[in-house]
């Protein structure tokens, strides 16, 4: 991409006030230069149409013009990105073509620029679409990209159910029970404890001391 350079950067234009009107711009004449190469060229004066005005000076009437590229195209090849598919769909296959485009910018540029950005509309299905590719400002892709894609929709979710079991049982206990015994065999106390081998029982297993 031939780069140039002009010196002096300004230049005056005098006349006739109403010719003075018509000029819009000033423009150097068509200079062909090697890349390094500078040319001394003569300026002209344009109207808004881009046609010459005469009967106008313009001082300087010649500039320098300099080519300061060396005529090596700055070009740089880097991946293509794709968007990422909404929730609802999952990508089963993608093919890109290709999968790589060749940008031309600046040098500065091209050292800042790692991938390229894609964009395609998803949908379920099998099927091929262009790539919009979003290139930086003053950058351009030498290629156009196309990819092919297996699109599906997401199941939706199913809810979850939980199951509750019955509370397990609880075994029964009998109170502690106090009893005496009348006679000459009294007794002071009576151990009283369930039998733990009967749950949910009210038979008791009463131990005697004599």
């Amino acid at each position: 991409m031939p780069r140039y350079v002009v010196s002096p950067t300004e230049a005056s234009v005098t006349g006739a006030g109403r010719v003075l009107g018509a000029v819009a711009r000033l423009v150097t004449s068509p200079a062909a230069l090697a890349a390094g190469g500078e040319q001394e060229v003569a300026l002209i004066a344009l109207d808004r149409s881009g046609r010459p005005v005469s009967g106008v000076t313009v001082r300087p009437s010649t500039v320098t013009v300099r080519r300061l590229d060396t005529g090596e195209l700055p070009v740089k090849t880097v991946p293509v990105v794709l968007n990422t598919p909404p929730r609802t769909l999952r990508v089963v296959a993608v093919s890109l073509q290709p999968s790589t485009v060749r940008v031309v910018a600046a040098p500065e540029l091209l050292a800042r620029l790692r991938e390229v950005s894609g964009t395609v509309t998803y949908r379920a299905g099998t099927y091929t679409v262009p790539v919009r590719l979003s290139v930086p400002a003053g950058a351009q892709a030498l290629e156009t990209v196309s990819v092919r894609l297996t699109v599906e929709a997401r199941p939706a979710p199913t809810p979850r159910t939980v199951k509750r079991g019955a509370p397990a049982a609880r075994g029964l206990q009998a109170p502690p029970l106090k009893a005496e015994l009348g006679g000459k065999n009294a007794v002071s106390a009576a151990s009283v404890q369930p039998n733990p081998s009967i749950l949910c029982s009210h038979f008791l297993t009463v131990f005697i001391r004599k």
